[in-house]
């Protein structure tokens, strides 16, 4: 175990007090007696200044009582305040002075004796309970206990001095009870400081050394009362200095523990932040013209940010196919209703050559300005993929521009969080023929054939275009669709099925389908997109919502 090294200024400080003692003792010898008025004047002093020193320590721990009520800072606390009443009491209560309490030199013993062995026996209990223990027990309440304890020590020295043993001889000595009792509470003093060093192993801040310096100080002050032979001895009034000395320096320990230590710790803070008392009001100022000129900032970037991305999303539309277009002997219908600004869904439609329409309709994972732009470098990723395949024409397969698409996405830097799903198509003039395969799209595209009941078509295997080539090695199949003239088919993303109505599911959009199934592909839109519009007058969209139609044209 490491031996703790004992502070300097304790060492110091029973040092000097030992001088003083010896130094007493001469003074003693050469001055065997105070004239009266003398020590009546001193004796005041002292003992006026010890009052308010305990009563200002039990002030300081009444009003910090409730930061973290500790039952050791109440205990302290009312012990204090007794004896800081009861050193009052005993200043007014010796003999000789013109506003005396009692005048009676066994009630100034008692009152004496009493406030020792109260203060010990509080010092005792506080040191026992410990720091950390929290108490229930008001603070009003201690000191109605206490006010109590000090209300019957005066009855008693008013009333019932007379009955109790004699603490002073005929001749002004110290009685062998008085001397016992004040041996015994200076045996617990001693107790008590063994107690309190013991206390302190764990950290000897500069207020517990006060602390502990004014305790030592109590029992030098202890002892010059217990060998003075008479009350008007040197030694007495030696004895209430070292007590006055005691009580001011637990007084700074524990206005340095509650208040000054706090006090600098928010002073500090507050400088830490540039804050201080004298310029809190130019602070404050600064600190306003600084929110108002970044809040203008920040409006004058939001509002760019706005226009950027109007900007934006007007680049994006130029990006898409124009809506109606007609290829050859189809004709497309689209539509994506955006749930930002931006949309993460995609729609296109192009020529390879004279016999050969592609078409696709993808959903990028997210929403806004990042899902538009990896959406835009996806798009483009997908014009290569048929690119590639496109030496022999007739032998382009969509599930062979996915699987393109998946290694080109693999070879780029995409973000590795980032993945889109989407169903690719190909669309043969010659023989009215359409070829689907899906890279992880989760909804069915729906066939209307013309005259006939519109059904959902599944398309097997599939997975999402994403980062995972180390892992996985997907399958995409093919799947085909016979169009007659006049048929149509609606590809769509999951954005119109998530739409907010209870009753709104596959069935229902098949069942939309069904009811709509003789329109043509632009009145069909058109309802398709009414619909969209009235299920998201009073909320707002879950997800970008998207659908395209392709249409045969009627010879």
């Amino acid at each position: 175990m490491e031996t703790q090294r004992v502070p300097k200024r304790l060492v110091v400080s029973i040092f000097f007090s030992l001088i003083l003692l010896g130094l007493g003792h001469v003074w003693q010898l050469a001055s065997p007696r105070l004239d009266q008025t003398l020590f009546l004047t001193y004796h005041t002093i002292f003992g006026i200044f010890s009052g308010v020193f305990a009563l200002a320590i039990f002030l300081t721990f009444y009003f910090t009582q409730e930061v973290r009520n500790l039952s050791y800072n109440m205990i302290l606390g009312n012990s204090f305040f007794l004896v800081g009443a009861l050193d009052l009491l005993h200043t007014m209560a010796l003999p000789g002075l013109p506003f005396t309490f009692s005048g009676n030199p066994e009630t100034v013993a008692w009152v004496w004796l009493l406030s020792r062995l109260l203060f010990v026996i509080g010092l005792l209990w506080a040191f026992r309970v410990g720091r950390r223990a929290t108490t229930e027990f008001s603070k009003e309440h201690g000191l109605i206990w206490s006010l109590l304890i000090l209300i019957t020590i005066v009855l008693m020295s008013l009333y019932g001095i007379d009955a109790l043993p004699r603490l002073q001889t005929p001749e002004g000595a110290l009685s062998p009870l008085k001397l016992g009792l004040a041996g015994v509470g200076l045996l617990l003093y001693v107790y008590a400081i063994v107690r309190y060093t013991e206390d302190m192993q764990e950290r000897d801040t500069p207020g517990r050394i006060y602390f502990l310096i004014g305790l030592w100080l109590l029992v030098f002050s202890e002892v010059a009362l217990i060998i003075y032979p008479k009350p008007v001895d040197p030694m007495t009034l030696l004895g209430h200095f070292f007590k006055v000395a005691g009580l001011g320096l637990m007084f700074t320990s524990v206005f340095i523990k509650n208040v000054r230590i706090p006090y600098q710790t928010l002073h500090e803070q507050s400088r830490e932040l540039r804050y201080s008392v004298s310029d809190l009001q130019s602070a404050i100022e600064v600190s306003t013209w600084e929110i108002r000129h970044q809040n203008d900032l920040l409006a004058r970037a939001n509002e760019k940010l706005q226009q950027d991305l109007v900007a934006t999303r007007a680049i994006q539309e130029a990006v898409f196919p124009n809506e109606g277009a007609s290829l050859g002997d189809i004709t497309f219908h689209f539509e994506i209703n955006p749930l930002d600004e931006l949309s993460g869904d995609f729609i296109n439609y192009y020529p390879i050559d004279h016999d050969h329409t592609a078409f696709y309709i993808m959903d990028v994972a997210g929403h806004g300005l990042t899902s538009a732009m990896l959406g835009v470098l996806a798009s483009n990723a997908v014009l290569e993929s048929v690119h590639r395949e496109s030496k022999d024409v007739n032998k382009i397969m969509p599930d062979q521009v996915l699987k393109q698409l998946f290694n080109i996405y693999n070879q780029s830097a995409f973000p590795d969080e980032a993945h889109l799903v989407m169903l690719f198509g190909i669309y043969h003039h010659d023989s009215s023929e359409v070829i689907l395969s899906t890279a992880g799209l989760n909804v069915r595209p729906i066939v209307i054939p013309r005259g006939e009941a519109p059904r959902y078509v599944d398309i097997p295997g599939g997975f999402p275009i994403s980062r995972l080539a180390e892992f996985v090695t997907p399958v995409f199949e093919n799947y085909s669709i016979p169009v007659k003239a006049g048929d149509k088919l609606l590809l769509y993303t999951d954005g119109l099925l998530e739409m907010r109505r209870d009753d709104w599911d596959e069935a229902a959009l098949l069942e939309f389908v069904r009811r709509h199934h003789r329109d043509d592909g632009e009145t069909l839109r058109t309802a398709l997109s009414e619909l969209v519009k009235e299920l998201h007058l009073d909320m707002e969209q879950a997800d970008d919502i998207s659908f395209a139609i392709l249409e045969a044209d009627v010879s």
